[in-house]
């Protein structure tokens, strides 16, 4: 079930806007919960591979692109532009 709501949310990051790197993250928590339940025995072996390359590609199908910085503010007047608005 936990790896069935990680699924999920990663689906539901992922059809937000400019989230990719959110999901990129969840995706790859996803991966590492697929490990450790294969390690802990939760996950039969026949599916075990299959889960592990699932994991694996969802990772890396994500492409997280950081937002732009801002821009800079604009530059203070000069002396010269605060005379011509007097």
């Amino acid at each position: 079930d936990d790896l069935a709501a990680q699924s999920d949310a990663v689906e539901a990051t992922l059809a937000q806007e400019g989230e990719g790197c959110k999901a990129r993250d969840q995706a790859i928590t996803l991966r590492k919960s697929v490990s450790q339940a294969i390690k802990e025995g939760d996950v039969p072996a026949d599916l075990q591979s299959e889960m592990r390359g699932r994991a694996k590609d969802l990772v890396e199908s994500i492409h997280c692109e950081p937002p732009q910085p801002p821009p800079p503010p604009p530059p203070p007047p000069t002396d010269y532009e605060e005379e011509e608005d007097d």
